[in-house]
């Protein structure tokens, strides 16, 4: 499988969902260990990989997008976070 630059793209925007969906999650429930908010990121980027691999008709690829968002994700957690606050404008609350 070759790496092309629509593959980034694609897991950032996969990984943009993910965490403004974590966050989300986070505001209805705002106690949780942060294992477990490792497995929803994995769980939520598991189906991200599977929409997109689907979407193109290629199940092969489903790992491989899979974990490109799951990595994307993990790297700019914080900086999605901050730039989806200063858009939305709401502050999160440590």
């Amino acid at each position: 499988m070759e790496f092309q630059v629509v593959d980034f793209a694609i897991w950032a925007a996969g990984a943009v969902i993910v965490t403004g969906s974590i966050q989300a999650i986070k505001k209805l429930w705002k106690k949780g260990p942060s294992w477990l908010w490792l497995i929803v990121t994995m769980a939520m980027s598991a189906l991200a990989g599977y929409a997109y691999a689907s979407s193109i008709g290629n199940s092969h690829s489903l790992i491989w997008h899979a974990l490109g968002i799951f990595a994307v994700t993990q790297l700019f957690y914080r900086t999605i976070v901050k730039r989806l606050e200063a858009v939305i404008g709401v502050q999160s609350k440590k």
